[in-house]
């Protein structure tokens, strides 16, 4: 199965590396369930 990774922030409250916390966080359950995300498809 191939999958796009979408992450932003929408309040003054998050960070910019929350962007990359949902990017990790999607990517390691698409390695543990066998999904394939191209670099650009993030």
């Amino acid at each position: 199965m191939k999958a796009a990774i979408y992450a932003r922030y929408s309040s003054e409250n998050q960070s910019e590396k929350s962007i990359d916390d949902q990017v990790r966080v999607c990517k390691n359950y698409c390695k543990e369930h066998e999904i394939t995300v191209s670099d650009e498809h993030i």
